[in-house]
């Protein structure tokens, strides 16, 4: 009985951003927030004191002040994290890398439907179909997707990849499912 049951594994990958150490970019970020903080801060203290000396129009500019810094924030965040929220591939060379190691195990007689994405800094979220014999059992098709899973677990640096086992029948075909 042909395996067409899907695989997972867990996989190691490149990060996409090459930093010198996550401690800096954790400072930096921290750093980032306190500066953040202390201009909402610092403009709600000039509010106060503004009304206190009998200016009321200080507390809707102060206000806007603060917002304006939220909104800074927000936009420059939205930014950073854009590629990931759109799904960001790694790039043709990491993909092609993925398919040459699971070609390389033997049984696999194809790789179709190869996608992968970021869904972090350092997180890589992929799929693919490999194909093997029409007709194979499922014992030997499931140990030929554990091959695939340990040589591309070795071979590429994390996230998690989806495998599913696909036949190739006479000709080359691949059997479509209904």
């Amino acid at each position: 009985m042909p395996c067409t049951s899907p695989r997972r594994m867990k996989m190691r990958f490149p990060p996409l951003m090459p930093s010198t150490s996550a401690l800096a970019g954790t400072g930096r970020l921290f750093s980032r927030q306190s500066i953040n903080d202390e201009l909402g801060l610092l403009a709600a203290l000039i509010g106060t004191l503004f009304i206190v000396w009998g200016r009321p129009i200080a507390d809707p500019i102060a206000s806007i002040a603060v917002a304006t810094v939220i909104a800074y924030n927000g936009v420059k965040l939205f930014i950073e994290n854009l590629s990931f929220l759109l799904g960001r591939s790694p790039g043709p060379e990491f993909l092609a890398q993925v398919e040459r190691v699971a070609r390389s195990v033997p049984g696999v007689l194809g790789v179709h439907d190869l996608r992968a994405e970021y869904i972090g800094p350092e997180t890589v979220h992929a799929g693919m179909h490999i194909e093997v014999r029409r007709g194979l059992p499922i014992e030997e098709a499931d140990r030929i997707a554990e091959e695939v899973e340990q040589r591309v677990h070795e071979g590429i640096p994390s996230g998690y990849c989806f495998i599913h086992v696909d036949p190739v029948g006479k000709g080359g075909n691949i059997h479509v499912h209904d």
